[in-house]
Order: structure tokens, then C-alpha cells, then sequence
């Protein structure tokens, strides 16, 4: 080879950018360019005539086993060979170097070998590259979203797994063909106008649309687009980000239809309403409120309650804050009595407001809502009743007293006239039979139903005043024998038969319990038929009260009768059996003023039951014996 020639080429495999190494046919190193000497990290010297697996020391990356030397194959074959893949250089300072290589012979004018040259390049930036490639590439194929890529034109150049899953298209169905497919129906217009945004360079961010899928399905979306560049920096296509925001846009539009209905109920309530934060700012108000504040919601929003909201108390003049008081105990907080508000004219008006936490999904108080209503007409409402139930009150212990007396006045004349007409008699020696004693028979009888009146009204009119005891607990057995003590006589005169089941104990005035005993018994005694009366006490409790029932096979209560025989005066047999037709008044009186109620279940000729109820405190005794 002329000197020429080989300097010229010395000086071309000096200035590539690959390494290169050549041998003889022994395999020893004739030569090293820059890059080689650069990568084996050592100088000429310590290369060339050394053999070529000394110098060149290579590996497999993984499993560290050494790597045939290419030269060897060149050498022995004849034949251009390369590494294989992840084989990496060990440097002579012990670094390690990922390289790609081939090797090839150096044959003479004859073509006989003399020597092979070994071409060789460090790819630990392809080799990052690729990783990255990679990694990218999995990140693509395994997100959720659809990633698309076009070119300028509109044309789909890629298509992952996502944009398969959300659209229904697999790729081979969609790359070539244009974006435009998946545009919805009264969407075409959009992607011209968004391939034009990116001809100029713009990027699209979080823009929500609507997609056609293959099913003809429309899907939301939020699509992310942004330009595709060359080397050269040219634009040369659009990257497409596109997340399937179907439910989001549901459940957006479900809290929305929420929030609408919520804002109509509470404008349409006739309560006011005001809401906070948890820092006590307004943040809606309804027209109620607007109008009994005097804040309109524009002005009021953004404002302390305090400022808008200013109640205080009717009596001491004090301020008054729910509010605060629901954020510091965390529950509901209302005020009924003697609340004013003071609205932004000054107006005060009486209002009943509650105070209640709003809370988080976490379970935070987020802010605070009061309800509240006008009730000025109410309490003075309440303020007029309260002064005519003082003068009822009055009234009636007037009349009460005033009944006391007529009774107590009214006991001494009439027994001044009994004992006169007796004495009348015996004077005038009225024979019986006669008229005179007849008349004088008719005046005692009428005294006597008289006082029976008079006491029977006593009676009645001292249930209505206030009582000096309270109820106690008592035992209904002992005041049911108590009762038949006293009405033994007339039990033994009509061969009654009484009978009782076991009775509890309850909350009662005994003499009352008593009184009710003697009237409801005594009833069933005097309106007794023509057989012998069988009267039986029983009760019965319920899940508040006790039910008493006395029930007789007396000559019973006409339909027409039942809710009328309990009020004053109220008598079914006139005169023929003797009665002041209060008795039955007096028990309803009795029962009432325990909180219960009394009535009877009965049909004329087949007997009568009168039951009523009174508060029970403990289980029923365990006998009814009399």
C-alpha cells in the first residue's frame, strides 16, 4: 500500500467516532484510535502487541460469564461477527462500559487474511434511552387513559390499551384513519378548531367534551393535547390525553340537581334560614331571613353573623350566639323563650331559633345553620292567654269558694226546715197515710236530695282547685277494700257478688281512687236487673298506663247515652232510682285531672263496662284478694 494511501488512512480511523482496534493474524493489537484508547481507559503504549483478549476484557451484564472475543471468530472463519446483546467492556481501571461491536477480516490483494479489525461503541445513552423508551411505552400501555397520537393532519398514528378500553376501537381498527371518527354528532366543527390551536404551537389543557365511542355511545372526556416536534423543531403532529369523566360529570350534575332542589326548599320554606362557616361568615341566606333581618343575601354573604344576625335576650337585653355555642358543643342548640332580633332597621321582633352543626364526610363541623320564625304575634298570643288563664284561675277559686259557702250556708236552714216539719208532724199528730203527712214526707225527701246535691256539687266543684298533695303511689287492692268496707250494706241488701283480679300499683290521690271506686261500684249496685248483681274489677297495663275496668250485669247504657252520661246532671231514669246525676261527672273529673280518660262499653239489658286509665309505676300485685 502506498505510504500515502496508508497515512491518509491512519488518519481517518483516528478522527471517527467509533472505537476501532486491529489485529494481526495472531491476534495481537497493531493499532488503537482515540475513542478505543479513551474506552479501554489506557494509553498506546499499554496496547498495541499485546493480545487482543488482554486488553479487551469483555462480559455478559448479567450473568458476568465471559464473552468469546469476535476477533477469534473473524481469525478462524473469516466472517464478520458481532457481540451479542447486553456484553459489556471492563475497562483496565475496572469500569464498566455497555458496547455494541462487530469485527471483520483485513484480507490483502489476494484475499488472504492479514489481520482483523474490530469496530466497537460505548451505547450507555442509546441503552438509557431505550430504558426510558421503554418505561414510557409501559406507562402508555397501561394507563387508564386513552393516549392517541396524529399527525398534522388529523391522521391517528398511535393508539394504546386506554383509548381500546374507552372508545372500543382496538388500534389496528383506528391507526391511519382520521380523529374525526370519534367526533359526536353535534360535535364535528371541534377537532378542526383544535388541530388548528396546535399548528400554532398552543397546548389544550383539562378541556371536557364529548366523544362518540364505537357502540355509538357518547362519553365525556377530558382531553389534554399538546404538539408533537421533529428534530428540527417543526410541528409535525398532537399527543391526546383523554380520561373518561362519565361519572364525574353524573355525579356533578346529580349534586347539582341537589344543590337546585336544596336552594328551592329552602327558599320556598317559610322558616328563615341562614348558614356559616365554621368561622361563623355567612354564606346563604333564604328570602325569609332577608326579610325578617332586613339583609338582602347579595349584602349579608361574606359578612360575620354577629353583623347580620343580632339577637339578644327579650329580658336582660343580652346578646345571644347559637352559633358559637353549636361549634363549641358540637350539637344542636335552641332557644324558644324570650328571644328578640334586632334587625338592620332596628325592628325587634320575638323569634323561636335553632342552631345545628353542619358536618363533613369526615365528621367535621364545617359550618353552622339556624333556622328561625317571627313568633311576636305568638307570644302575645300566649301573653294574653297566660293573663286569662290567671283570671279563669281566679274565677274559679271564687266560684269555688263561693260553692263552699252556698253548701255550708245552705246546710243550716235546711236542717231548720227538716226539724220544723218533724216537729210539725208530731204536733199536729199527722197519722201517716194522711195528706199533711204525705206533704210533710215529700218536704223531708226533697231536703235530703237536696243536701245529697249540695254535696255531690261540693264534691265536683273541689276537683277543679288546685290540689295541696300530689299524687303518690298507691296500692289499688287495698283502696279497692276499703271501698267495699263502705259498701257493705247495700251489697248485703241486693245479694251482690263482687269479684277483682290483681291490680297494680299507681300514681293517684287515694281519696280520689277511692271516690271513683264507690261511684262506679255503687252505680253497678243501684242499676242492677232483676238478678242479683255480679260486678268484677279487673285491669290491664299498657306500655304507658294502666286500664281499669268495673263491669256489671246490670241493665246497661243505650248507645245514644254512652258519651253523654258522664257530664253534670246527666241522669237516665229521672226519679225512679234516686241519684244526683253528678256521680259520673265526678269520676270523668277525677280521671282527667290524672291525665286519663274514662269511658264504657255497654248495650241496654245486657250489662255495662266502665274503664279508665291511670298512670302506673310498678308491676301488678300478685293477688286480688278482697
Amino acid at each position: 500500500m502506498p505510504k500515502q494511501l496508508e497515512e491518509y488512512l491512519s488518519t481517518a480511523l483516528a478522527s471517527i467516532g467509533d472505537a476501532v482496534i486491529s489485529t494481526n493474524t495472531e491476534g495481537r493489537i497493531v493499532f488503537a484510535n482515540k475513542v478505543a484508547l479513551s474506552l479501554l481507559r489506557a494509553a498506546e503504549p499499554q496496547v498495541v502487541g499485546k493480545p487482543l483478549e488482554e486488553v479487551f476484557v469483555i462480559r455478559n451484564e448479567f450473568t458476568r460469564a465471559p464473552v468469546e472475543n469476535p476477533i477469534k471468530r473473524v481469525l478462524r472463519e473469516g466472517v464478520i461477527a458481532g457481540l451479542a446483546s447486553h456484553t459489556v467492556l471492563i475497562a483496565r481501571d475496572g469500569t464498566e462500559v455497555p458496547i455494541d461491536d462487530s469485527a471483520a477480516p483485513i484480507r490483502d490483494d489476494t484475499g488472504e487474511i492479514q489481520g482483523a479489525v474490530l469496530v466497537f461503541k460505548d451505547i450507555t445513552v442509546r441503552r438509557r434511552a431505550e430504558a426510558i423508551s421503554r418505561l414510557l411505552a409501559s406507562i402508555v400501555e397501561s394507563s387508564d387513559d386513552a393516549i392517541v397520537s396524529k399527525d398534522i393532519h388529523g391522521i391517528i398514528t398511535s393508539w394504546n390499551q386506554g383509548a381500546e378500553h374507552i372508545f372500543g376501537y382496538p388500534a389496528n381498527e383506528v391507526i391511519g384513519k382520521p380523529i374525526a371518527l370519534l367526533a359526536a354528532p353535534d360535535r364535528i366543527d371541534e377537532m378542526p378548531r383544535i388541530l388548528a390551536r396546535i399548528r400554532n404551537g398552543e397546548r389544550i389543557h383539562h378541556y371536557e367534551t364529548v366523544r362518540r365511542a364505537k357502540s355509538g355511545k357518547l362519553v365525556n372526556v377530558s382531553l389534554t393535547v399538546s404538539p408533537l416536534y421533529d428534530d428540527e423543531g417543526r410541528i409535525v403532529g398532537a399527543s391526546k390525553i383523554a380520561r373518561d369523566i362519565t361519572d364525574q360529570v353524573r355525579i356533578r350534575a346529580e349534586l347539582a340537581e341537589q344543590r337546585e332542589r336544596l336552594r328551592v326548599t329552602l327558599t320556598s320554606i317559610a322558616d328563615a334560614v341562614i348558614t356559616t362557616n365554621d368561622s361563623g361568615i355567612i354564606t346563604y341566606m333564604n328570602p325569609v331571613a332577608e326579610q325578617l333581618t332586613s339583609w338582602n343575601v347579595t349584602e349579608a354573604t361574606g359578612k360575620r353573623l354577629s353583623e347580620v344576625f343580632c339577637i339578644v335576650n327579650e329580658t336582660s337585653r343580652h346578646i345571644v350566639e347559637p352559633a358559637l355555642e353549636v361549634i363549641r358543643k358540637g350539637r344542636t342548640v335552641g332557644l324558644e323563650n324570650q328571644t328578640v332580633l334586632i334587625a338592620r332597621d332596628a325592628q325587634e321582633r320575638a323569634i323561636d331559633v335553632s342552631a345545628a352543626p353542619i358536618r363533613n364526610k369526615r365528621d367535621e363541623i364545617g359550618g353552622v345553620v339556624l333556622i328561625f320564625r317571627d313568633v311576636t304575634a305568638r307570644r302575645a298570643a300566649e301573653k294574653k292567654l297566660e293573663a286569662q288563664a290567671a283570671e279563669l284561675r281566679r274565677a274559679n277559686d271564687e266560684l269555688n269558694q263561693f260553692a263552699y259557702a252556698v253548701s255550708h250556708d245552705f246546710r243550716e236552714p235546711l236542717r231548720n226546715v227538716a226539724l220544723f216539719t218533724e216537729l210539725l208532724m208530731g204536733e199536729t199528730e199527722t197519722q201517716p197515710g194522711s195528706r199533711a203527712h204525705d206533704f210533710a214526707q215529700v218536704i223531708i225527701d226533697g231536703l235530703q236530695r237536696m243536701e245529697a246535691l249540695m254535696n255531690d256539687l261540693l264534691s265536683y266543684s273541689s276537683l277543679g282547685a288546685p290540689y295541696e298533695n300530689e299524687p303518690r303511689i298507691t296500692d289499688a287492692n287495698a283502696v279497692l277494700r276499703k271501698t267495699l268496707e263502705t259498701l257493705k250494706p247495700v251489697m248485703e241488701e241486693t245479694g251482690a257478688e263482687i269479684t277483682a283480679g290483681p291490680l297494680p300499683q299507681v300514681l293517684v290521690r287515694e281519696p280520689q281512687l277511692l271516690q271513683l271506686f264507690q261511684n262506679l261500684i255503687g252505680n253497678a249496685l243501684k242499676y242492677h236487673s232483676e238478678q242479683p248483681p255480679r260486678v268484677h274489677i279487673s285491669a290491664r297495663k299498657t306500655e304507658h298506663c294502666c286500664v281499669f275496668s268495673v263491669r256489671d250485669n246490670g241493665i246497661g247504657v243505650p248507645l245514644e247515652h254512652q258519651k253523654t252520661i258522664f257530664g253534670v246532671f246527666k241522669r237516665l231514669h229521672g226519679k225512679e232510682i234516686p241519684g244526683t246525676g253528678i256521680g259520673l261527672a265526678i269520676c270523668a273529673k277525677i280521671v282527667e285531672r290524672h291525665g286519663g280518660r274514662i269511658w264504657v262499653d255497654s248495650q241496654a239489658g245486657e250489662g255495662s263496662e266502665f274503664s279508665f286509665t291511670l298512670p302506673v309505676v310498678s308491676t301488678m300485685t300478685a293477688s286480688g284478694e278482697l
